[in-house]
This record gives C-alpha cells, structure tokens and sequence, in this order.
C-alpha cells in the first residue's frame, strides 16, 4: 500500500470512529509528511486548545490550553485558508511571538469550519525545516483530512443537538402532561362543585313551578323560566368544558369502524331526527384508529348541529361520504340547512363561539371545538369547505391505517 493510500484509509476510518482513529490519522500523515506533530485543536475564545494529538511530544497534550497569538494558527486563522511553512525563521513569520514560543521551523496548517461557525485549526509542524517546499499533493492530502474531520464533527453535533432537542421535547412533554392532568382534575371539579348548586336550583325551580305556578303572575312565571333555562345552560356549559378537557387525554387508540360508530350516533339521535323530518343518507366508512367515545362525539356534534341549523322552510337532508385522499380517508358531513355567513367562518372552531343564528337555541359554543380537539389528537383535521348554494359542507381528515372498509 502506498503512503496516499494509506492517508486516504486511516482518514477514511474516520467515518467509522473515535479520537483514536482520528489520532491512527494524524500519525499517518505525520509519516507521509514527514513531520513530527499532527493537532487538531479547538478556538475558545483566544484560547488554542488542543482536542487531539498525533507524534512525538512532551510538551503537548489533549486539553492543553495556549494563547492563540502565540500560536501558528492564528496566522492560518487570520488567512483563513491553508498556510504552508518550509523554514519559518527564513520566512517573513519570523518576528511572530508564534515563532519565539514554539520551537517550530516547519508548518501546514489549515482552519476548520462547521455549518455553525469556527471550530478550530487542523495542522502540522517540526523543529527542522523542509528541504523542500509543501507539493500540491501534500495539500490536497491535508484538505481530504479536513473534510472528514468536518464531516465527523458535524455529524457529532448534529447527535448531540438532537439529543439535547428529544431531551427537551421529552421534559416540554411531561409539563404539557401534568398541566392537561390539572386541568382536567380541575375541570371536574368545576362541573362537580358548580353541578350540584345548579342541578338543586334547576330541580327547585322546577318543583315551584308545578306547585306553586298558580299563586304567581305573569311577570314572576317569566322569571321563574329564565331560571330554569339559564341553569339549563350552565349545566350544559359546564358538562361540555368537562368533555372538552376530556378530549385527547388519557385514552389509548384502536381500530375503530367508524360505521358503527355513525350507527350508534345515529340511533342516540334518532328522536331528534324523527322530530325534523330529516333524511340522512350515509356510505360505508373506513376503519381508523381512534377512541370511540370521542368519535361519537365528532358525528354527534356535527349532526346536532345540521339538525339544530336547519332550514324551517326546506326539508333537511344529510349525507355522510367517504372519499379516498392519497394517505388519509376523507369523510364529508354535509346538509342543505342554513349555512354559515362568510363573516363568521374565521372563527368557526373557537371555543366557546356561537353563530349568530344560534340567537334562542341551546348550546355551549364549544362543540366544533370538541370535535376539532379530537380529530388534531387522531393526527388529522376538520376543515369547512366552500358551497355553492345553502347548507354546509364539513371535511374530516383521518390519517390512514390500513385499506379496511366495513360496511353497516
């Protein structure tokens, strides 16, 4: 083997390895170039510190620490490119301190750059001065060492960054965790200590109502409603911001048929379709991976909503399809009810935001964001498609398990 090719397979190690392969290198070019030191060294402020070292020395060792204008390097830092020494003190670097500080005649040298910066120099010296000038194979040789010197480090770091990144993404996580945790043990709390006042109030003013109506006149039986609906609300309030804080936490995913789901959803609002005179026609939908409690509650929400939205002046139909979407099943949920204005589109899936035309219905205002808050937990998406004409169109986003479609 010859001496380039024995360069080209120590540097090449260095793809494999640790200092000491990096150190096999730094000896087989001080071979080859006839030298007596191989560095690499690391800048630290004004600090030469020294991360690896290769030939004969009892002065110099891994973690030594110089003053960088004290040293070659920083003329090869300042040049910023190689710098090739036969003779130094024939040279014009012969008044450097470099020179009075190191008993150094030959030097090559050559800085070190990563993505992020400086790093530090990698060179080579001797007491003894060249009798002849650096070739241009000798160069090339050291740059070849360079880039797999940059290669590896770069690769080190890279490791090292995303190890400090999934150790934070780790910590961020558990804090995310136990902030859900307290605010879903804060959130039952809520619907408990605020449930039970307002389940006696409402039970109260229902008992007065019957017992007592005839005793009171019109004005205090308009009152004694408002009672009753507006503890009706909070209630309803109070189980949805429950449900809400529920939503994405603590529960594990299986294959779900979302058929059956949309069965069971259907058959819970069977009365209230029946009472509206709706028609819903459905296709078959795929199985996905999901939490069938919170997925009932995608379908009730959105069906709730066509039936609570819907024109009194055209006969409400709904229609729930399947549509394939290259990685992901696609399921639209869409009627021909009264639709949603433009002006309120934008803020559609905020919590606790209600349409203008939910003037005088029941609800929370936290529905649409329920069932966005799911399918984001599922790796998917909801989105409000545009209409030509009245109705509205919802998109559901499921990511793709398998090729299952179950029918009813």
């Amino acid at each position: 083997m010859t001496e380039a090719s024995s360069l080209l397979k120590a540097s090449s190690d260095l793809e494999a390895t640790g200092t000491q392969r990096l150190g096999e290198a730094l000896q087989e070019a001080n071979t080859i170039l006839d030298t007596s030191l191989g560095i690499v060294s690391r800048i630290d402020g004004q600090d030469y510190v020294v991360e690896c070292v290769a030939g004969s020395s009892d002065v110099v060792k891994p973690g030594d620490r110089f003053d960088l204008g004290k040293t070659f390097c920083s003329i090869t830092l300042e040049s910023d490119d190689l710098l090739a020494i036969s003779h130094a003190g024939q040279s014009e670097y012969s008044g450097h301190p470099c020179y009075g500080f190191f008993p150094v005649e030959t030097y090559i040298g050559l800085p070190i750059r990563l993505s992020t910066g400086l790093y530090g120099t990698l060179n080579f010296t001797s007491p003894k001065p060249r009798p002849t000038p650096w070739s241009d194979k000798e160069k090339a040789l050291l740059r070849i060492i360079r880039s797999l010197i940059i290669s590896k480090l770069e690769r080190k770091f890279s490791q090292q960054k995303f190890q400090e990144l999934t150790l934070s993404l780790e910590q961020s996580n558990k804090k995310l965790a136990r902030r859900n945790e307290q605010l879903t043990t804060f959130a039952h709390a809520l619907s408990h200590d605020l449930g039970q006042p307002i389940r006696a109030l409402g039970g109260l003013s229902k008992i007065l109502k019957q017992s007592a109506a005839h005793k009171l006149d019109a004005g205090e039986r308009q009152y004694l409603d408002y009672i009753l609906e507006s503890s009706s609300r909070i209630r309803e309030l109070t189980d949805s911001m429950l449900t809400f804080m529920k939503v994405g936490t603590g529960a594990s995913s299986e294959p779900i048929c979302l058929s059956k789901v949309l069965e069971t959803t259907l058959h819970d609002l069977a009365p209230d379709i029946a009472s509206t005179g709706a028609v819903v026609r459905k296709s078959p939908l795929p199985t996905i991976n999901g939490v069938s409690w919170q997925l009932q509650l995608v379908f009730k929400n959105l069906l709730h909503n066509s039936l609570k939205y819907r024109d009194p002046e055209t006969p409400l139909q709904i229609e729930i399809e399947h549509l394939q979407e290259n990685e992901h099943h696609a399921v639209l949920v869409k009627d021909n009810g009264l639709g949603i204005p433009d002006f309120e589109k934008d803020k559609l899936f905020q919590a606790f935001t209600r349409l203008s035309s939910a003037k005088g219905k029941p609800g929370s205002g936290l529905g649409l964001s329920i069932v966005q808050r799911v399918m984001e937990g599922l790796g998917g998406s909801i989105e409000l498609l545009p209409l030509d004409g009245p109705g509205a169109i919802f998109k559901l986003m499921f990511p793709h398990p398998g090729e299952c479609i179950t029918n009813f």
